[in-house]
Parts: C-alpha cells; structure tokens; sequence
C-alpha cells in the first residue's frame, strides 16, 4: 500500500540481507584469492623519513605468525538493508561490513590504519537505482 506525502508517493518497504565476494587480478601476475597456510608476515605500521638516503621508509611492527582461512586478493562483505520507492525510483539504504574472514590477518594487513577495528566498521551508503 502506497502512501501520499508531501514529495510524492512512497513504496512499501523491504529489508534485505546481502554478501558480496569478488576479486580482480592482472595479466601475467599471480593471484591467490584465498589460503589456509600458516605463515609469519611482518606488518607495516607507519612511514618514517630516513634522513641518511632521504626517502620514505614503511615503520614496520613486530613480525606475527597467522593461521587459518582467510583471503588474501580476493574481499567480501555482508550487510543489511532497506529499500522503497519514493518519487517512482528505488531507493536503498544499506548498512555493510567489509570482512577478510580472519581479524589476525586484517590486523596485521591493515596495521598502519587500526587492525580489523578500521577495517570492518560499519559503512552506510544510500543509492538509487533498480536491483541488477
């Protein structure tokens, strides 16, 4: 049932649920969308400048040993969201949240910007359109 406003008609509202996956790669480079492997990566914390060459350098952090799935070129993401119709087109708000299926592994690939806790928090974005 549709109701009258001062700016149109609205639609009925639905809620969604939704996950995403994808990855995208390059000729002739290797790409590796997912691992299982143990393996011990030193993460980047920072930029210094090194006066003695006069270039940037990456502040690295204490090397950690990760383990279990997670992906490493490809990303995902899952999230809730509502959609009506409001003068004649489909308008959508969805709350998402990025995820790489393993915090240790967004901790030490994101360490320069907060670990998993800048990595997974929330986004909202509003769009118009029609589902594809």
């Amino acid at each position: 049932m549709a109701e009258r406003l001062v700016i149109g008609v609205l639609g009925g509202i639905r809620g969604v649920l939704f996950f995403n996956f994808g990855a995208a790669g390059l000729d002739g480079v290797p790409m590796k969308l997912w691992t299982s492997r143990t393996e011990t990566v030193t993460p980047i914390e920072g930029i210094g400048f090194d006066p003695l060459f006069g270039a940037f350098v990456p502040v690295l952090g204490r090397p950690r040993t990760i383990s279990g799935f997670r992906l490493v070129d490809g990303r995902a993401s899952y999230g809730v969201g509502l959609e009506t119709f409001a003068l004649g087109f489909p308008i959508h708000f969805d709350w998402s949240w990025r995820t790489l299926f393993n915090r240790d592994w967004e901790d030490a690939l994101f360490a320069f910007r907060g670990g998993s806790g800048w990595f997974r928090r929330v986004r909202f974005d509003v769009w118009i359109g029609y589902d594809f």
